[in-house]
């Protein structure tokens, strides 16, 4: 999958980037802006997106609407225990904890052809 990786933590975004080269997806990003998110959905086109909730500036809600209007699957990493701060509206999104386990993460891809699966335990 051609993936969009929104990660405002340089450090991070480098190891989820390479973690995620190494399951045999081609990542664009890291991406630290909401701007430069847009900027590629609408350029390059992705075929679904690991996105940080809280980036810089706010969060990460513009561009995973404008995934939703492509038909895009994606999935939120966050810090954010509380799961209320997250909009009613993306309750069925896959959420990854930080920190999460890379078993974690390779379920939520595989869960992207098939819908909502919940969370796996590391």
């Amino acid at each position: 999958m051609r993936l969009l990786l929104v990660e405002d933590n340089f450090l991070a975004g480098e190891h989820l980037r390479h973690v995620l080269e190494g399951l045999g997806h081609t990542v664009i990003g890291p991406v630290g802006s909401v701007e430069q998110g847009l900027a590629i959905i609408d350029a390059k086109g992705v075929d679904a997106a690991v996105l940080d909730f809280a980036i810089r500036g706010g969060s990460a809600l513009p561009i995973a609407e404008a995934l939703r209007r492509r038909g895009r699957p994606f999935c939120f990493l966050t810090g954010y225990r509380d799961p209320e701060l997250i909009p009613a509206g993306y309750a069925r999104v896959r959420r990854l904890a930080k920190p999460f386990c890379e078993r974690e993460l390779i379920e939520a891809l595989a869960s992207f052809g098939s819908g909502h699966s919940p969370s796996l335990g590391c």
